[in-house]
């Protein structure tokens, strides 16, 4: 098959890794797969083309705006004329409400008029619509837009994939068939995260041996930072030779909190996340209970999970579900920060958490990689 993956976002966030490793997988099964995505950094160059792991990249213009009102407005006519001359038998979008997914759309439904057997799939992993969405974040306009687009290109599309059973609730309740609905979670990355032992993993990285250190890795997108920080802050004065690590992009609120002991390294390469997960002592994962939050699954559990290092995790959405079901992880709601920290502080004390990490790295191995989740895609594809 030769196989078209829309993305609407930089390469390497977010949603990107969702589409890069399923097109990994296929890949890997002889199948041709190319990734549609943007630039990581500003640059008005309109294509750049490269393989990674088989995968064909091709990346179009992000504009130095702050909001990049140019790249908004012609990538979906770069992707619109990409689908349409070529010759996929499969085309698959992410992000829905974005313009590229539309752009997508409205080529696969052009190119149906004059005979093609060519399908789109739409793929739905975050609540950006509804006035509990993400979108609001970036004002009342594009959160209406959104809440139309979100529902409408599913609607039009030949079969949808959701990240959450909350999202495929959503999608039915929104007027979408069941029968084109299917749930297929994000999967642990076991080819390139693999526990490399804490101290070999702390050298590379040049970190103390004897301080304690817990880890998040990823975005804010509700007021769950600002809880994280409070329960670092209460475990801070009650355990010696504390730290708080915090890979990635943080909200602006969070550079007044910075301290000793909470440390913050911004965006790092995605080669260099493996030996952060294997630094670590405890791995954090805390989650609102909100919609937004009630709807996605992080993919950053699945590579907690192939780290091999124990994991504490709020009880929201699925995670809840796959943790009570399969004890793969510790469980302490970040809304009740004093309890949180207190969470924190017996784990790291105990020496029996290493048995947690091990069942988690397990579990990946056989039931939750990359390879096992795409296979699901792989039989919707065929049929």
């Amino acid at each position: 098959m030769n196989i078209c993956f829309v993305t609407s976002g930089s390469e390497d966030v977010g949603t990107y890794f969702r589409a890069f490793f399923w097109a990994q997988h296929f890949v890997d099964r002889g199948h041709s797969v190319t990734l549609l995505s943007s630039h990581k950094k500003a640059d008005w160059t309109p294509v750049r083309t490269k393989l990674r792991n088989g995968v064909r990249i091709l990346t179009y213009l992000k504009s130095p705006l702050r909001f990049d009102y140019a790249g908004f407005l012609l990538r979906p006519v770069f992707v619109f004329f990409h689908v349409l001359f070529g010759r996929y038998d499969v085309v698959h979008s992410f992000v829905s409400w974005q313009p590229p997914s539309a752009a997508a759309l409205l080529s696969v439904k052009i190119l149906k008029v004059f005979g093609s057997s060519v399908r789109i799939f739409a793929d739905w992993d975050d609540l950006w619509g509804t006035e509990n969405g993400i979108a609001r974040e970036h004002g009342v306009a594009v959160s209406r837009i959104a809440t139309v687009l979100e529902k409408l290109v599913p609607r039009l599309a030949d079969h949808v994939t959701v990240a959450s059973r909350y999202l495929y609730d959503y999608a039915v309740s929104s007027g979408i068939s069941r029968q084109k609905l299917t749930v297929i979670f994000n999967g642990s990355n076991i080819r390139d995260i693999k526990p490399m032992g804490k101290i070999r993993a702390r050298k590379l990285l040049n970190f103390p041996l004897r301080i304690h250190i817990v880890l998040y890795i990823g975005q804010f997108h509700t007021h769950v930072f600002e809880k994280l920080l409070k329960a670092v802050s209460a475990a801070t004065g009650k355990f010696p030779d504390f730290k708080c690590l915090i890979v990635g992009p943080i909200p602006e609120s969070g550079i007044a909190g910075n301290s000793g002991v909470v440390q913050y390294t911004g965006s790092v390469a995605y080669d260099a996340i493996p030996a952060y997960l294997s630094a670590a002592d405890l791995l954090l994962l805390p989650m609102d209970t909100t919609p937004v939050e009630e709807a996605r699954f992080p993919i950053r559990f699945g590579d907690y999970l192939a780290s091999g290092t124990p994991i504490l995790a709020s009880p929201t959405g699925e995670i809840r579900r796959l943790v009570q079901e399969n004890d793969i992880a510790y469980i302490s709601d970040i809304a009740d920060t004093k309890q949180f920290s207190k969470d924190m502080i017996r784990l790291l004390k105990s020496n029996k958490t290493g048995r947690m990490g091990k069942r988690a790295r397990f579990w990946a191995e056989h039931h939750f990689s990359w390879e096992i989740i795409a296979e699901k895609l792989g039989a919707l594809y065929e049929q």
